[in-house]
């Protein structure tokens, strides 16, 4: 049975949200409606697991302090997909199904559709199709701690295989393990503020008939099937200082509460954030509709790292040319196929004059003036791109194009593959133990607030050093 629509309230004055009128604001409540997508499960070559393969079961660990790993996306919404989550550690009920399947041939697949230098494609086998890149992308784990952390994982991993009888151990202080979550944090802010000032330079750029700044955040009430969106106009001033997406989602929220079903209110939470900036006339040169912003949540970090460090090739897996996603992404939406083409060739060179930089009160300097092009993908239009040291990804898509990614039956196809995907790494887990471990591990660094018993494998122990 449908719920009744949540009721939305400002707890304070409009002027706590940033404006004084509301003619520009849009609210959309939904109730989730469940629709489970079938299919058969995911299907693993058999091979018998031998005693001990199977690391230790991390800690039983809070739900409110701590996140849980895996993401129920079997649900579809009208226009959003769920993040109903599973309990932590949880193995599909259809893994008692899986059956022999071979790994889906790597042979024909370009070095750059991941988004990773070619060098990166240069793997070692882990095992049961799991493979571990050699060579990390230089950007990934930027700063500097970050990706210290994470060559450490990666090199004990690699070690782990090449030498299976040998016993390793990876020490952390929680000094180290506190100031590690914290960068992350504030790199994760600095990243969403960096990407929605480049989407502005590329507007501005494009745009030359001027443009319009619009925030977009999906919040939750608190009960767990409901969602609403807002969309506000914010004035282009209000990019003038150091302002992301995020930042802009917060002010928005700012002082609203959500009437509960069953009585009392709540703060809303933030789902989800964006930016768009849309032309105001239509730009015969470039074609150029709008500029899209969106950063992943930052919770889904350990994730995209993961991911980035391990290879899975099976064909339940859906489509490999989606699996490194950056943690910021920009889209440009623009009228026709060959306007899409040309401005996918151009972004290969992209440099800013200062006086772009200071109309939009970037600081000058030699990584603000020019964009570093890491790779392109020509099939999707692809590029992934470096700036003031902060990896990014820019899309080109036609107006159809996105419209049709965005329709609820396309969405709910994208859920059915990320269902099956994480089905897939489920058992991949129970299989491969160091698989297990590495995914474990970079969750507890960067997505668990506890400090004890961080997880361990049969080949690779990890220990808090006093």
């Amino acid at each position: 049975m449908m719920k009744p629509a949540i009721l939305v309230a400002l707890a304070l004055a409009p002027s706590a949200l940033g404006c004084n009128e509301f003619p520009g604001w849009h609210t959309q409540t939904r109730a989730r409606t469940a629709a489970f997508l079938g299919g058969a499960g995911p299907r693993l070559p058999h091979a018998p697991v031998r005693a001990g393969s199977v690391c230790p079961a991390m800690q039983t660990q809070s739900a409110v302090q701590d996140p849980p790993r895996f993401n129920d996306v079997k649900l579809a919404l009208t226009g959003v997909v769920t993040r109903a989550e599973r309990q932590a550690m949880m193995i599909t009920s259809r893994a008692a199904r899986l059956a022999n399947m071979p790994p889906a041939a790597a042979a024909g697949i370009p070095a750059m559709s991941a988004g990773l230098r070619a060098a990166t494609w240069a793997e070692v086998t882990v095992g049961h199709g799991v493979n571990c890149r050699k060579v990390l992308d230089e950007h990934l784990g930027q700063p500097a701690l970050h990706r210290a952390v994470i060559d450490q994982i990666h090199r004990a991993t690699l070690e782990a295989v090449a030498q299976p009888w040998s016993m390793q151990e990876l020490v952390f202080s929680p000094a180290e393990v506190k100031e590690l979550r914290n960068m992350a944090e504030t790199s994760y802010l600095d990243g969403q503020r960096k990407m929605t000032k480049l989407g502005q330079l590329l507007a501005a750029r494009v745009m030359s008939s001027g443009y319009e700044c619009r925030s977009m955040v999906t919040g939750e009430s608190g009960a767990d099937t409901e969602e609403f969106r807002i969309s506000q106009v914010v004035p282009l001033e209000g990019l003038n200082g150091n302002v992301g997406s995020l930042d802009l989602a917060q002010q928005q929220l700012q002082g609203l509460k959500v009437g509960q079903v069953m009585g009392g209110w709540k703060e809303a939470g933030i789902v989800d954030h964006s930016v768009e900036f849309e032309a105001l006339e239509s730009n015969e040169q470039h074609g150029v509709v709008k500029v899209l912003t969106h950063a992943r949540p930052g919770a889904e970090l350990w994730r995209f790292i993961a991911n980035s460090v391990f290879d899975i090739k099976y064909a339940e897996m859906g489509a490999t040319a989606e699996g490194h996603h950056s943690m910021f992404e920009i889209k440009i939406l623009v009228e026709s196929l060959s306007q899409a083409d040309l401005l996918h060739r151009d972004l290969r060179l992209i440099h800013f004059k200062d006086s772009e930089l200071i109309g939009l009160h970037v600081p000058v300097s030699d990584a603000s003036r020019s964009v570093e092009l890491v790779s392109q993908t020509k099939s999707h239009r692809k590029s992934k791109i470096v700036w003031q040291g902060i990896g990014m990804s820019i899309q080109v898509q036609t107006l159809d194009e996105h419209y049709i990614e965005s329709e609820l039956s396309t969405m709910a196809v994208r859920a059915q593959e990320e269902a099956r995907r994480e089905d897939v790494c489920q058992e991949l887990e129970r299989r491969v133990s160091l698989f297990k471990f590495s995914r474990d591990l970079l969750h507890w660094l960067f997505a668990s607030s506890s400090m004890r018993h961080p997880p361990s494998s049969d080949r690779i122990t990890v220990k808090l050093s006093s």
